[in-house]
């Protein structure tokens, strides 16, 4: 873990790279080495009815092979993949 000063200047702060898709200075490599902006942009979207639809009929397979526990981890990491527009 990286101790920094409290009192540090984040101008001081070197960039690592640049985003490989805007040329934006990047100050870490968390996403693919593009900047929060562009990750943002290229996230895809989906309708809240297609995502309901889905995670629905999901579920339902689900139910005939999976516990209930099993289930619900399956369903909060699928959630987490689909973004509402």
């Amino acid at each position: 873990m990286v101790n920094l000063h409290p009192l540090r200047d984040a101008q001081d702060v070197p960039s690592v790279g640049t985003c490989a898709r805007c040329g934006c200075e990047l100050y870490s490599y968390d996403k693919d080495g593009l900047c929060e902006e562009c990750c943002a942009e290229m996230e895809p979207k989906y309708d809240t009815a297609t995502v309901s639809a889905f995670l629905d009929a999901m579920d339902e397979e689900l139910k005939k092979w999976l516990s209930d526990d099993l289930r619900n981890t399956v369903w909060n990491a699928m959630v987490n993949r689909f973004p509402a527009a």
